[in-house]
């Protein structure tokens, strides 16, 4: 897996549920950095799951909810043409959310770094 600060061995996995019934319905490792690639091929391998099991009408009456990490146009564009009614958080949520600018685990102020001089 490639990172900022080099290669290093390391995976990514998601996995997609049924939160109903508390159950794993695809799950997959990829050896990529980023979880926003990992969208698309999810959900086709799901889709094909569900056929195999004679449950193919399963998108049209679900909701998909993901994260802001998959968040981008191309997975947008793409869940569209799913069939599912999708909730994916964007990247700027926590700036127009009142409830985060008073709250101290996620205050945007810059660090002030203190210099010592001797």
């Amino acid at each position: 897996m490639t990172t900022s600060k080099g290669t290093i061995q390391g995976y990514n996995g998601i996995a997609i549920n049924d939160d109903k019934h508390q159950i794993i319905l695809q799950a997959e490792v990829w050896g990529s950095v980023g979880e926003q690639q990992t969208l698309a091929p999810a959900v086709q391998q799901l889709e094909e799951q569900l056929t195999k099991l004679g449950t193919p009408d399963t998108f049209a009456t679900a909701a998909f909810t993901a994260d802001s990490g998959f968040h981008r146009e191309q997975n947008l564009k793409f869940m569209a043409t799913t069939g599912l009614d999708i909730y994916i958080a964007d990247t700027k949520f926590r700036s127009r959310n009142p409830l985060f600018k008073t709250s101290e685990t996620y205050s945007y102020r810059k660090r002030k770094t203190t210099i010592k001089t001797q």
